[in-house]
Parts: C-alpha cells; sequence; structure tokens
C-alpha cells in the first residue's frame, strides 16, 4: 500500500504548492492526481485537475533520500481556489488518499471614503473625528485597522502611528497643534496581509475663540482629502 504524507508551501504571490510524498510499500507507484472541490468550482472532470490546465501544472520530483515527490503548483491563487483538496496515489495493490482544506486569503481592500469632522467640546471645536468606511475581508475572519500621521514641513518626522489594532471605523483626536499641517492615513490587516493605504487626508487645525452655546458653529479647520 502507498504511504502518504501531504505538506503545504506557499511560495510567494499568489502561489500555492501541495506535496505527496510518495513512499513505495510494495511494488510501483501507478497513478498519482489530484482533485479539488471548491464551493464555486470544480476544477477538470470529476474534480480532476488536469496537468495542463492553465495556471496549474503537476510534476514529479526527486526529494531528501530519493524520495520521490509528486506536486502540484497553482500559480494564481484567487478566493475561488478555497476548497478540500484531494490527493490520490494508487499502485496494483490499491489506493490511498489525505486531504487539506485550503483557505485563501488575500490583501484586504484600502479603506475607503477616509474623512474628517470637527465636534465641539466644552464649547470649543477641538475634537477631530477620523472615520472611513470598511474594508473588505478578502477571505479572512478579522479585520483591524491602524491610523498614522504626519506633519508637514519641518515638522515632518515621516509617518507615525495614532492608534493601532483597532476593530471599529471611526476615532477621535484631540490636542492637535494649530497652524501645524497633520497627514492622516489608515491602514486594514487580516490575519495574515495588509492593506495599501487609504487616500490622505491633509488636516490644518485653527484657533478658535470659545463658542456662545447660543451660536451656531462652524469649524474653523481645514480638512482636505
Amino acid at each position: 500500500m502507498v504511504k502518504r504524507h501531504l505538506e503545504l508551501a506557499t511560495l510567494g504571490a499568489g502561489q500555492l504548492e501541495l506535496v505527496l510524498q510518495k513512499t513505495l510499500g510494495v511494488g510501483q507507484l501507478r497513478m498519482c492526481f489530484f482533485s479539488i472541490s471548491t464551493e464555486n468550482r470544480v476544477e477538470g472532470p470529476d474534480g480532476v485537475i488536469k496537468p495542463d490546465q492553465k495556471d496549474h501544472f503537476i510534476q514529479e520530483i526527486r526529494g531528501a533520500n530519493n524520495v520521490t515527490l509528486c506536486c502540484l503548483n497553482i500559480s494564481s491563487m484567487q478566493l475561488e481556489n478555497n476548497g478540500q483538496y484531494t490527493l490520490i496515489a494508487e499502485n496494483k495493490h490499491g489506493k490511498c488518499c489525505t486531504s487539506a482544506n485550503i483557505s485563501i486569503i488575500t490583501p484586504p481592500s484600502p479603506p475607503a471614503h477616509f474623512k474628517c469632522k470637527w465636534t465641539r467640546s466644552h464649547d470649543k471645536m477641538d475634537s477631530l473625528k477620523l472615520s472611513w468606511r470598511a474594508s473588505l475581508k478578502a477571505g479572512a475572519q478579522m479585520l483591524w485597522y491602524t491610523v498614522e500621521y504626519k506633519k508637514e514641513g519641518e515638522y515632518d518626522t515621516g509617518f507615525q502611528p495614532v492608534i493601532a489594532g483597532i476593530q471599529q471605523c471611526a476615532i477621535r483626536i484631540s490636542h492637535l497643534q494649530p497652524s501645524i499641517a497633520y497627514i492622516f492615513r489608515v491602514f486594514a490587516y487580516n490575519e495574515a496581509l495588509k492593506s495599501a493605504p487609504s487616500a490622505l487626508l491633509r488636516v490644518v487645525p485653527v484657533e478658535e475663540e470659545r463658542l456662545s452655546s447660543m451660536q451656531g458653529s462652524r469649524s474653523t479647520a481645514n480638512c482636505d482629502a
């Protein structure tokens, strides 16, 4: 009977390698093939992945100690490649199989509609609310955000975190220095990958006199996307 061992190896951007180690017990290996079952599609007739399929190839390589490895390489993994992969080996004495459930995770989408709004605190417009639209999870279970800022001009020291690892899509910031331009951006993270940054948001706080609670108020700061 053919013994088996399944290994998974990530080969880089969008690539996945499934390896079936063929340790021959009695006789010679007659057949080795892969099948996949997914919610969205089945690869090949009866789920069998053929060596000549686009972005797939099956090869046999010689590993350590002359162990033969049968490898399936998928070069362009997509979310629709999620599913159960079954590897089957067969010789004249019988066949065996082993399976692995594969969950594909891609980078989350960049946070969109990044905007700011000044709010009143003790009759002053001194609290800045930053908000954005939730990113797509891209196959992941969890999603977090990190907000970064930097100061413009002579005060520029590069982007630094304001807050990290939050799950909500809004934060409030106070005690910004007047007349200094701030640049904000947001990143989304899932369990494995980081998104591209959001659009940059430029904010310039301006000194404001204390307002009467009877008066209407208008922000005296600039928020530029």
